[in-house]
């Protein structure tokens, strides 16, 4: 899990920071309404393919906060459908991030900083789930006290979801 979550911190800096000529660089698999859908080679031959999206909506909207992503990644022969979400700010100690789609709810753990996953049991659920929904909702709670709420599209999804599995031959 440290793996995943150095490498989509990595992704996320490559996204939204200038590539750096030795970095590696993602292959843009396409646009699917609102997600994203790459695939890269890292340095050890491994191969991850990944999408992402950021919020239509975030409230209260006057705080302070990084970028802001939700994204789904498989590593062949490691793991697939990994669901995270890159909150921009960090989360409060003991206070799991809720996903919400439309009346399924799903706990995320987060390991103290920035980053909230899936359970991994849960991941394959809430997967289908997205495949189903128009939106997902995330609910935290920062180190500060602040309630946030973000919502995310899922128009586009299957069709991505189904772009990086095909791209990681999962």
């Amino acid at each position: 899990m440290k793996t995943m979550r150095f490498w989509l911190v990595s992704m996320i800096a490559l996204l939204t920071l200038s590539a750096n000529a030795s970095a590696q660089v993602p292959e843009d698999l396409g646009t699917y309404t609102d997600w994203r859908a790459f695939r890269v080679v890292e340095t050890t031959g491994q191969v991850v393919c990944f999408m992402a999206t950021q919020p239509q909506s975030s409230k209260p909207d006057n705080l302070r906060r990084g970028p802001i992503w939700l994204l789904i990644a498989h590593r062949p022969g490691v793991e697939k459908s990994v669901v995270s979400f890159e909150s921009g700010f960090p989360f409060q100690t003991n206070n799991e991030p809720i996903a919400s789609i439309g009346n399924q709810r799903f706990a995320m753990f987060t390991k103290g900083r920035e980053t909230a996953w899936g359970h991994p049991n849960d991941d394959g659920t809430l997967v289908n789930a997205m495949k189903r929904g128009l939106t997902i909702s995330l609910d935290s709670r920062s180190s500060r006290g602040n309630n946030i709420n973000d919502v995310f599209s899922l128009r586009g999804f299957t069709k991505a979801f189904n772009k990086i599995s095909e791209a990681c031959g999962i």
